[in-house]
Formats: C-alpha cells, structure tokens, sequence
C-alpha cells in the first residue's frame, strides 16, 4: 500500500498538487503545481488516484474456490509488489513481468492488469475471475452427458471422500448407461478431472482450512519492527476487577480485554473490552479497531489527547490460541494483505511487548474499587465484590483515557520518548531517521467493520429473520422468499431447498443486524420486527434471557418473555434510581433543618446571655452632656 509522504501528488479542487510538509496527522502543506502556490489544506479534501475505488467486495461473498484462485494470482504478482514497495530501483519492471509470464505460463498483459487491480484497492479480492460463459474451452460431450458428468464429478469427486479418478469414471459411466445414454470415453473423463484448477479441486477434497495453511506464505523469522506497522501484536487477558451491572449495580463478573499493540512505538493500536470469553469475535474486532481511524471514539469518551493511529500493518503476532485461527481471521488477513505469525511454543519474547503492556495497565487497575488484585495472597480481607463500583461502561471510558491520555504521552523506558512522539516520528521523520509517511486509508469504514465479525448463518421465512429468539424483518427478504429454479427437464418452477444466508451483528447493539444481500453484493441493515423493542447490548439480553428462564421456567422462551424481563429489569433500575435521589434530597433536606436549628440555638443562646454582667457594662456610667451632632463631612 502507498502512504502519503512528502512530493506525494494527488489532485485538489481539480488542480494537481504536491504534499510539501505534514502540520499534523490531518492537514498538510501542499503546492499548486500550475501555480506554485503553498497552501495548507485537510487531507481528507484531497484527492488520491488510487484511493478513488468502486467495487470492494466483502470477503464473505467469496467463494472458497475464488478466493484460492485470487491468493494465485497475488502469489505470482507478488514479487513485482515487493519491488515497487522496496523501491528496488536495480529491478526491471518490464524483465520481471516477462519473466514471471514465462515461469507461469500467463501472458504478460494478464500479468499487468492484475498488478493494476491489486494497486487500485490494496485488496486481494480485487483478483477474483470474472465469470464469463461461453467461449473457449467448452464440452462437446452432448448436453444430457454433460449433465450427468458434471454432477457427478461434483457429488463424488469434489468431496471430502475423495474418490480416485478411476472411482469417479466408474461412477459417470454407471450413472449414463442407466439413463440410457452412450457413456464418454474413460480418458475422456480423465482429461475432465486432470484439467480441474488443482487449488479449487483441493479446497473441495480437503477444505479450505487444510488448503490455505498449505498454500499461504509463512515467513520463518521474526522481524524486528523498523518503523511504525511492521509488526502488530494482539492478545487478551481477564482484568483483574469485577464490573457491576449497569441497571442494579450487583456485580456480574470480570471483564476481559483484546488488546493490539504497535510494537515498534509502543502506541496501542486498538482494544475491544467484553464479558465474553476469549472468541474470534474479540480479535476480530480489536483489529478492525487497530486498521481504522479513531476521532469517533476520542468524542466518544472525551480525550484530551489524539489517537492518530491508523492503517494496515505488515505483520500480525498472536499465540496459539483457536480463536486466532479461526477462517474469518485467516481470509482478512489476506484480504488486507497483512502477514499472520503465531507465536511459536515455547518463544514468550515473541509476545513480550503486549504481556509487559497488558502488565502495566493490570498494575493501574488495582488501584480501582472492586480490583481482585493479582493474587489471593495480595487481596487479603479485601472483599471486591463488596466493593466493586465500577459498570463495563465506565471502565471502558477509564482505560481509554488511561491509554490515550495518560501512557501515549508518558515517556517509555525503553524507547526513551513517549509512545505517541516515537509513532510521530516513525510517521513524519527526523534527523535521525525517515518517516513512512501518513498511511493511506483506501477501504470503507463499514467493509473493514464487517469483514472481522464472525459469521451467522439463517434461513429466511416469512417472518424474517430469527437469531437467539429474536425476530428481524425488512422488505428487502421478499426477494429471496420465492426463489424458484428452473427444471430443464420438468419444464416447471419449484422451489428450491431452505437456503442460509449471511448474517452479522455488532455484540455491543443487537437491535440491528446486517444482511448480505447476494443480489446487490452489499450489507444491509436490518432492525427488529417489532420497531418498540429497545436497542440493548448482547450482555443485557443474555441476563434478560436467563431472568426471563426464571420467572417463567416451564414455558417456552419466546422474544415477548425475554424483552418483558429486560422492560421489568428496567423499570426497577428506574424506581432504585428515583428512590436513591428521593432518599439523597430527603437527606439533604434534614441536614438543612439540622443546621437551621442548630443556628437558631446559637442566636438564642447569645441573647440570653449576661453580657452586661461579664463586661461590668453599664449605660449610667456615660456622659452625654458633651457629645456633639455626627459631623459626616469631616469624617469622610
């Protein structure tokens, strides 16, 4: 991916222009090449050739078969994106381009308009086939016979069985002797099966998993960070303190936290804190935090510092954990273009960076009401769930002041500058070294979003959509409710078998879903069917659900049962609120009264006292006889 670095050009207002100096993370200095004007101007008003593109596929709409033949594709351009990314000045782009054409047996126009697409997005998707029908290659084989191979090539050869080839001609020539029709020649099957795309027939035999861990590039090293992106590292821990509920305040557990590191400043790059336990849900979304920018959540929880962490990092460390090694992780990973190494057994300083992080914001946190400190040995007495204060909410908002605020802008032991002043400099530059310049964010927000949610899969029925209990609904399933397919030999519609579709949602708001609609090749949002029911998070449906179960615990659930404990939960929350402020007022009022009297006694005890005894004050010892008028204009 190109960054924004100093002699950039892009376009302004239709004028050409050159970056000439960065200000900050968001505006620039920038000349009028027609002119020579200097001007400063916000980068997002710029016009970047490359970051103009259409058509950006999210990557759960593709095929296992074509995601293959696109990483094939990227595997062969790669050296030619190397060299232009290392800037190899020695290589001859013409002499590569002919001489991967020669080692692949693809023409080099092939080979320069697939470079040409991979550049204009960054994205791997971009190498998907174009289907086409027709044309070169087609059978000969009539069409009942054609039928009939193609099926069964499909249901016996391209299985997880993974029936011979001799097993697979024995299979077509039985089933186009009991249609009765003249079977193709066994070499002619042969051929069939020989001229399959390996990569696809693999993915069939094997599975996607097994084939992309045999044909995805592992580097054997790992690499010290150089500059800023080199190398992202990510894990999660349980914090050490319990969180209480945001309705009752009762204590509902310990948090845990995903959090993503840039090892090379030591800024992080981003975090996702839940009560789940440890998923690819987690990981998935502390990455796309990590790659996109973060104004919205520096309003969110009013920073006082930026975050001008953003962009796609070269390198992704992680341990063995399952959940790292999910398909959703694998498939953005290559989508993205960025390299996963997980953390070899054994090699902890592989992981030290984010653990020694992680470490130090655990310290911060047993400094917190209802922390379980590090230990029962260092707890003691302390009971924490008697003292736990704290909602998921608000130390959500705590840990990113902590972060942003607070560590970004502390000096780092090892690197002998804050965090936030080694990334400035990795970014923009100094004496000592060059910056890689501002990354250059070429994909949409929501694509980056919902490429690292996890899958749910659901068929649609007239009702809409359920996912735990819950139902959805929008017109745009009308579409899909009659899908009907077409019998070349019945010459009638019937309906085709219950399929599932692509489904996903945000944890955090569960009102809204996002469907993929197959037919635009794009997401769509989709709220509840009954629009009353309240936005609420997954956790707050998880305990409505399981105080629906018990007060009704011989019905069945039902999303009535569910939303009216959720509605019965809130109305407490509601009436503990009122009363706390009514018992809070009425105890302000007491301690008014308290003090009024207590003033009103004071007074009396004053007047009834013999001043005039303690003081031998008396009024017949005064003379009067001389006193003069009150002269006000001498005294002023």
């Amino acid at each position: 991916m190109k960054n924004i670095v100093l002699g950039t050009e892009c376009s302004y207002q239709d004028q050409r222009v050159t970056i000439q100096k960065f200000v900050d993370f968001k505006k620039v200095i920038i000349k009028d090449e027609s002119t020579g004007e200097l001007f400063i101007e916000e980068i997002r008003n710029l016009d970047f050739s490359e970051k103009l593109t259409v058509n950006q596929k999210y990557i759960d709409s593709i095929s296992d078969e074509d995601w293959v033949e696109a990483n094939r594709k990227y595997s062969i351009i790669l050296p030619l994106i190397t060299a232009e990314k290392e800037m190899n000045l020695e290589v001859n782009k013409s002499v590569l381009v002919r001489e991967l054409s020669e080692k692949h047996n693809v023409g080099y126009v092939t080979i320069y308009r697939w470079l040409k697409n991979y550049q204009a997005t960054g994205l791997i998707s971009s190498l998907i086939p174009i289907k086409r029908d027709g044309g070169k290659g087609k059978s000969r084989l009539n069409e009942e016979v054609e039928k009939i191979t193609v099926d069964a090539i499909e249901e016996v050869y391209l299985n997880k069985q993974r029936l011979t080839k001799k097993e697979t001609a024995i299979e077509i020539i039985r089933r186009c002797k009991n249609a009765g029709v003249t079977p193709p020649h066994q070499n002619t099957i042969y051929n069939r099966l020989q001229n399959l795309d390996k990569e696809k027939a693999l993915v069939k035999r094997l599975g996607y998993i097994d084939v992309d861990q045999k044909i995805s590039p592992v580097p054997g090293t790992y690499t010290e960070a150089k500059n800023p992106l080199d190398i992202i590292q990510i894990d999660h821990t349980v914090l050490d303190i319990i969180v209480v509920s945001e309705d009752e305040r009762e204590p509902i557990g310990r948090p845990l936290i995903t959090l993503a590191i840039d090892v090379y400043s030591r800024m992080v790059a981003g975090l996702y804190i839940s009560l789940d336990p440890p998923g690819a849900l987690g990981a998935g979304i502390c990455l796309s935090n990590a790659i996109l920018p973060k104004e919205d959540i520096c309003a969110k929880y009013e920073l006082k510092s930026e975050w001008p962490f953003w962009g796609v990092m070269k390198n992704v460390h992680m341990d063995n954990a399952k959940e790292f090694k999910g398909k959703m992780i694998l498939r953005a990973a290559q989508e993205y273009g960025f390299n996963i190494n997980w953390r070899p057994r054994g090699k902890a300083r592989y992981g030290a960076h984010i653990e020694r992080l992680l470490g130090t914001f655990s310290k911060k946190i047993h400094t917190l009401p209802g922390t379980t400190f590090e230990s029962i040995k260092y707890r003691g007495n302390y009971n924490s769930e008697a003292q736990a204060v704290m909602t998921l909410s608000e130390l959500e908002k705590w840990l990113h002041i902590q972060i942003v605020d607070v560590y970004h802008n502390t000096v780092h032991s090892t690197i002998n500058m804050t965090p936030l002043q080694c990334y400035k400099e990795g970014v923009f530059g100094s004496k000592r070294k060059d910056g890689i310049g501002l990354p250059l964010m070429k994909f949409h927000p929501d694509k980056v979003r919902l490429d690292f949610l996890p899958i749910i899969e659901r068929t649609i029925q007239r009702t809409g959509v359920v996912i735990d209990h819950i139902h959805y609904y929008s017109d745009i399933f009308r579409n899909y409710l009659y899908e009907k397919a077409w019998s070349a030999n019945d010459r009638f519609y019937k309906n085709k078998r219950s399929k599932s579709h692509i489904f996903k949602r945000d944890p955090r708001d569960i009102s809204k879903i996002y469907f993929y609609d197959e037919q635009e090749a794009r997401y769509v949002e989709i709220t509840y069917a009954d629009m009353r029911r309240p936005p609420i998070s997954i956790w707050e449906y998880r305990k409505a659900l399981k105080t629906a179960a018990e007060l009704n615990p011989s019905s069945q659930m039902t999303e009535d049962l569910i939303f009216d404990a959720y509605n019965r939960m809130k109305k407490i929350e509601e009436e503990a609120t009122l009363t706390k402020k009514k018992v809070k007022n009425e105890a302000k009022r007491k301690e008014r009264k308290r003090k009024v009297e207590e003033f009103g006694n004071s007074l009396k005890s004053i007047k009834n006292s013999d001043i005039r005894k303690e003081s031998n004050f008396s009024t017949s010892e005064i003379d009067i006889s001389n006193l003069e008028p009150f002269d006000f204009e001498n005294e002023i």
